[in-house]
């Protein structure tokens, strides 16, 4: 198989977040989250390098053929200088509790 179209999808979703980062700081966003299965180590990693953290566990999140629990990972942006908004929560939360 040619080796562009393996790496096509990793690109275009790192394109795809750069672009939704430029467009939440355009609009003066608090931050930005993303929801990772926990057992995804190698994106939680990646995303901990690129300055995310684990804000909450959010139980249930993923339903179907393989269910599972994610984590809500938070970066700030500018208009959160402080950090305050990456502050992690101490308890899990239900799917069912988020707005």
């Amino acid at each position: 198989m040619d080796k562009t179209w393996e790496e096509a999808p990793p690109l275009f979703a790192t394109a795809a977040r750069c672009f939704v980062l430029e467009v939440l700081k355009k609009r003066n966003a608090y931050f930005v989250d993303l929801f990772v299965r926990l057992s995804n180590k190698v994106a939680i990693e990646l995303y901990k390098k690129l300055g995310y953290v684990i804000y909450r566990q959010i139980v249930d999140y993923y339903t179907g053929e393989r269910d599972e629990d994610a984590y809500d990972m938070r970066k700030s942006l500018s208009r959160d200088p402080e950090k305050k908004s990456m502050i992690p929560l101490t308890h899990p939360v239900h799917s069912r509790e988020l707005d």
